[in-house]
Parts: C-alpha cells; sequence; structure tokens
C-alpha cells in the first residue's frame, strides 16, 4: 500500500522532569500536552498518573488518539517523555521499507544509526528507534543509513517570505496592523542547531499573496518564529474563507528558534497558482511570532 503525507503532519517530542510543564491550568495541574486537531501520542516514560480533558472539561483516561483536542494533565510531580503526531489518525506503516544515507522526496523515518537532517535544515532527528515515524517533506540526509518509507507525494517549496525583507513584503502585498519592530535574534534551535535571522510579532491579523503550484495535492504553511511566548494560536484564512486555528503551545525562553507547521487541504488549494492568506491571532492571546514563513505544495515526487 502506498501512503501520502497528509498537509501539515508532524511528530513533537515532549520530555519534562519533575515539576516541568507546558504550563499549569487554573486548577494548578501540571499541561504536559495541549494540541488542537487530529492525530495519536505515545507515552515513552512516565512517572505520573496523566488524564485527559475532554472538549465538555471532564476527565477520562488516556486513548492514545484524540480527533480534535489533545489535552494532557497530571497534578503530580515526575518525569514525562512522550511524542504526539498530528494529522494522521492512521497508525498503520505496513509498507516497503528501504534503506539510504539520502532522500530526496517525502516520507516517514523509522530510525535512524546517526544525526539525519530533515528538509534541508527544518531539523536533525537523533539517532534511534522510533515509536512513531517521523515524516519528512523534502529531503532526508545521513552519515549512516537509516530506514524509511517513502510517499508518493513530496513537498515543494512555492513562496518564501522573510519579515525582514521589504522588498519581499512589498511584492507579496504584506499588510498587517500592530507589528512589533524586526529584531535580531541569536539563539538556537531545540537540538542546539545555532541560527541567527529576525524576527517580529504581531497582534491584529496579517495578510499576503503566496504563489502555489496549481498541481498541488494540499499545502502546508511553515513558519520559523521565536518561542520565548508559548501558546501562540491564530485563525487562518485562505481566500477570504476559515480553514482552522495554527496554534503552537510549546515555549523555550533558552533554545527561542523553532519551526511550526498548518497543513491547508487540497480542497482549498488544488489548482490555485496563488491564494490570499489571512493570519489573525485573536484578543488575549500571545503575540503571533514570525521570522520567515515558507509556502510548500505537496505534489506528486518526478
Amino acid at each position: 500500500m502506498s501512503l501520502n503525507l497528509i498537509p501539515g503532519e508532524t511528530v513533537i517530542h515532549l520530555s519534562f522532569q519533575g515539576s516541568e510543564c507546558l504550563y499549569r491550568d487554573h486548577h494548578g495541574r501540571r499541561v504536559i500536552a495541549d494540541f488542537e486537531g487530529q492525530g495519536f501520542a505515545r507515552i515513552l516514560q512516565s512517572q505520573c498518573d496523566m488524564q485527559q480533558i475532554r472538549g465538555d472539561g471532564s476527565l477520562e483516561e488516556f486513548k492514545g488518539s484524540f480527533d480534535d483536542l489533545l489535552l494532557l494533565v497530571t497534578p503530580e510531580v515526575g518525569n514525562v517523555d512522550l511524542l504526539v503526531s498530528l494529522g494522521r489518525l492512521e497508525t498503520d506503516f505496513s509498507s516497503e521499507t528501504l534503506l539510504s544515507e539520502s532522500v530526496l522526496g517525502g516520507g516517514w523515518i523509522l530510525s535512524a544509526k546517526a544525526p539525519v537532517n530533515v528538509d534541508h535544515g527544518y531539523g536533525v532527528i537523533l539517532p534511534g528507534n522510533y515509536e512513531l515515524p517521523i515524516p519528512f517533506y523534502e529531503s532526508a540526509v545521513s552519515a549512516s543509513g537509516f530506514k524509511y518509507i517513502p510517499s508518493r507525494l513530496c513537498g515543494l517549496v512555492t513562496d518564501s517570505l522573510g519579515i525582514h525583507d521589504g522588498e519581499a513584503l512589498k511584492n507579496h502585498d504584506f499588510v498587517v496592523q500592530n507589528m512589533s519592530t524586526v529584531f535580531p535574534l541569536d539563539s538556537s534551535f531545540e537540538d542546539g542547531t545555532r541560527n541567527q535571522g529576525h524576527v517580529a510579532s504581531h497582534l491584529n491579523a496579517a495578510e499576503l499573496d503566496v504563489k502555489l503550484d496549481p498541481d498541488n495535492y494540499g499545502v502546508v504553511l511553515q513558519k520559523v518564529f521565536d518561542q520565548f511566548h508559548g501558546r501562540q494560536r491564530a485563525r487562518v484564512f485562505v481566500d477570504g474563507e476559515f480553514i482552522g486555528w495554527w496554534y503552537e503551545p510549546r515555549e523555550n525562553r533558552r533554545a527561542r528558534w523553532s519551526i511550526s507547521r498548518f497543513g491547508v487541504p487540497q480542497t482549498h488549494t488544488k489548482g490555485k497558482s496563488s491564494l490570499r492568506l489571512r493570519i489573525e491571532p485573536p484578543a488575549g492571546v500571545p503575540l503571533w511570532s514570525v521570522g520567515r514563513l515558507d509556502v510548500l505544495c505537496l505534489v506528486i515526487k518526478k
């Protein structure tokens, strides 16, 4: 069976020691995971009894998958280690497994003997056998062999915009209200990779035109941003139509650079060579941070 990448699917590793957490809720409980959308999770280690909060606020035992919300809490202190897969409910990765040191295209990494650099700098995957297959869209390269499952689709970057590039902002008809001053940030990603760039944050909606490949099977919006403030949240509109909430709960004030992805289904992108994008954080949430925005179209690998 041939598998296809789903727009925006990603796997996130969360690890907390002692009393660490994403944040504490109004009951003082540690919030271990807080994600919106569909997906599934694997608890690798837990010294705590964790429960899932349903949409109506009631507690239940965590079953491993979620349709629209994952909110895991614990009142206890202890180490927790888990993986969260967003965008895919299918857990059967029984397709043909291949071995390579370099892949140009998309797929899922199952295990690696050495660090794997994915998607031309998107991140570094450390060696290991992965409880959840880790998706990549453009490429995967390692000094040693890694096992992976190929996808019929891959990510093609059709547009990119740096928040510091005034000429590019003009060419994309970028408009925004109440944006901070663009400032340089010298920090690192969570894997330790050092990065120097520029970032800014905005309170109200930002709009821009972006280019697509008309033969796409969905689009991945990818932002490089400053995660100094967690729980960044925004509505996403495509050509004036509401698509969903882009939510990034993680916060790191030491390794401030991060990358977040949001998937736009092909029902809103197929056959289009461009679209008008609006990213609109609501009142009362942390400012929406962005350093660079990349647009990846899922296309059939040639």
